[in-house]
């Protein structure tokens, strides 16, 4: 079955090889891919008018916010622990707000969160994110 994707990444690097990647996966239909940074209200608006107005619909949001900055908890100051919750969870509130409307419009959606493997058993030195990734999971 053709479909449609889109793809947001924040960093240009990260959307060449995502670019590639699709690619490479030779999936059926159109694929469309932008950077965006979800830290950014207007930016997560501008992802998913692209979708809306290039498709007219939206499906499926998958969420997969970026990475925190790691480091000694002792050592860590509070605003990486804010730059990890502003991303990983802001980002992905803003993600859903954003969507929710034009689904419950269609009567149908569906969204998927994805959060590290690091929200089970945090290392002491990603404590930023994990605790940011444990907020989604909960």
């Amino acid at each position: 079955m053709a479909g449609q994707y889109a793809e947001a990444v924040r960093l240009l690097k990260r959307l060449a090889r995502a670019e590639a990647s699709l690619a490479a996966a030779a999936l059926p239909g159109e694929v469309a891919s932008l950077s965006a940074d979800l830290r950014r209200a207007a930016d997560v608006r501008q992802v998913v008018e692209t979708a809306r107005e290039r498709w007219g619909r939206i499906d499926i949001l998958v969420n997969s916010a970026g990475a925190a900055r790691a480091g000694s908890f002792l050592a860590g100051a509070d605003r990486d622990f804010q730059a990890a919750w502003n991303l990983k969870v802001l980002g992905t509130i803003r993600m859903v707000r954003a969507v929710c409307p034009l689904m419950i419009a269609q009567g149908d959606g569906r969204i998927v969160t994805i959060v590290g493997a690091a929200v089970r058993t945090p290392p002491a030195t990603f404590l930023a994110g994990s605790t940011a990734n444990a907020a989604l999971l909960n």
